[in-house]
């Protein structure tokens, strides 16, 4: 007798083996059977093959995010050099070249009231003579603004007080300012003049000519007498 045994399980589920015999009456009936649980077998491998691939979507997460723009650098807000400063007469006449000495001449004035009036900033060079007044240049041969002058301030400054080191002993000097715009460069006309006796002495001041109501300038010596 040829006898098979074919057991179909169902979805894990436990379920009676299906003996068939080539004779046996319910041979078609058995079979049937078996195809029905057959395609049910097929159907729930393809259930769990599913859940099994749901299940595993959850096992590996992988997160996406956006780079982030790239903030470029901030670019930091760089005044202007300040202008230099006009030359003495003769050129290269500059403060600095007298040796610095026991004594300083601090000079102080008033703002520009032109300053700030169209945005642009204000600026200030000193200049000084010795032993007479500072005489404006009015001629175009040299870019000096003085006639046989020192520059005190190389470099314009903005402040309204600067502090001259480089005084000689046993001297008399005028000082005067003037006022440049940043952008333009051009020059404006003297301030008043201001007296400094080095060591401080009594002694006539000349510096400012008769008459001159001029305030903008003073000077204060101070030192070891």
């Amino acid at each position: 007798m040829n006898r098979f045994r074919h057991g179909i399980p169902w979805c894990g589920s436990n379920h009676e083996n299906l003996v068939m015999h080539p004779r046996d009456p319910d041979r078609d009936q058995l079979i049937r059977k078996a195809l029905h649980r057959a395609l049910w077998t097929v159907l729930c491998t393809v259930l769990l093959l599913g859940s099994y691939s749901r299940s595993s979507e959850f096992r590996i997460r992988v997160e996406l995010h956006d780079l982030p723009e790239s903030i470029p650098h901030a670019t930091a807000l760089r005044k202007p050099d300040p202008p230099s400063c006009p030359p003495g007469d003769p050129a290269n006449n500059d403060a600095l070249s007298t040796p610095a000495g026991d004594h300083k001449v601090t000079l102080s004035w008033k703002a520009s009231t032109s300053s700030g009036s169209d945005g642009k900033d204000i600026h200030y060079c000193l200049y000084r003579t010795k032993g007479g007044r500072v005489q404006a240049n009015a001629g175009t041969k040299t870019k000096s603004p003085c006639v046989n002058c020192q520059r005190v301030t190389l470099e314009a400054v903005t402040d309204t007080i600067y502090k001259d080191d480089h005084v000689e002993n046993d001297s008399h000097y005028c000082y005067v300012a003037i006022a440049i715009q940043t952008g333009n460069g051009n020059p404006s006309s003297f301030s008043n003049q201001a007296d400094a006796v080095i060591p401080p002495r009594k002694e006539a001041p000349f510096c400012n000519p008769p008459g001159s109501t001029k305030t903008t300038v003073g000077a204060t010596q101070h030192g070891t007498h």
